[in-house]
């Protein structure tokens, strides 16, 4: 489970450009 979702979150980094990485960081937080 811990590859999936290190993997998943790889993939998201790769999408997401710099300047929304905050954003991202803020709604993985409120989400856990």
């Amino acid at each position: 489970a811990k590859s999936v979702r290190a993997s998943s979150l790889e993939a998201i980094f790769i999408f997401v450009s710099p300047p929304s990485m905050e954003e991202l960081e803020k709604r993985l937080r409120d989400r856990y």
